[in-house]
């Protein structure tokens, strides 16, 4: 199995050009073969103003191009969530499945691009937000839902964090919402996008 090692507990590889990972604080991205970075973390832990040097931001930063690494924000907590956090998950997990399948992925205002040679989804511990952005993708790859709950346990249930926490995608809710069942409907937001061969790139996020 492919993996990394960094501060906190690493990254492993789900697929190729797919990683899930923890908290990657301080990490020299590019050095790692890294070029898209999916934060998964509370939203407590972004601070827009909070911007660091180009190849060591930290979880605060925001979704922005810093050098040639792109990082994009989906703050959500480990509980079961609302419809519009699920629904701007899905948003992120298009993202990250452009990314993968593609290689090209939009990172500013004026249409510049990047091929990532690598996308990371990280979290705090890599377990269950990235574990669930990362299963979304797969799914919008075309992998089966139990297949990409497997893919992505089989990468991270032994890593440091996998064996202390009772591995990857512990959250019961989370599964639920990656086998399409349970789905919350607590507000009137539009459905999560649909999973399609031809989906649309995501949107370009705005800076500012």
């Amino acid at each position: 199995m492919t993996r990394i090692d960094y501060a906190m507990d690493g990254a492993n590889e789900v697929v190729p050009g797919l990683w899930v990972g923890s908290r990657p604080e301080g990490v020299d991205f590019k050095a790692l073969g890294f070029d898209f970075v999916m934060l998964c973390e509370s939203a407590n832990d972004f601070n827009p103003n909070d911007v660091h040097d180009h190849t060591t931001p930290t979880r605060r930063s925001i979704g922005i191009t810093l050098g040639d690494v792109y990082f994009r924000p989906c703050p959500f907590e480990d509980r079961p969530l609302t419809a519009e956090e699920l629904h701007r998950v899905e948003i992120a997990a298009l993202a990250v499945r452009y990314a993968v399948e593609t290689a090209r992925c939009p990172v500013d205002n004026d249409g510049v691009e990047i091929r990532p040679g690598n996308v990371l989804v990280a979290c705090y511990g890599g377990l269950n937000r990235s574990g669930l952005v990362a299963a979304l993708a797969l799914k919008h790859l075309g992998h089966a839902p139990e297949d990409a709950i497997r893919l992505v346990k089989k990468a991270r249930d032994e890593s440091g964090f996998g064996r202390a926490y009772g591995g990857a995608l512990n959250n019961l809710a989370f599964c639920e919402y990656i086998r399409g069942e349970n789905l919350p409907t607590d507000d009137a937001l539009p459905p999560p996008p649909a999973v399609t061969a031809d989906a649309p790139p995501p949107p370009r996020l705005e800076q500012g």
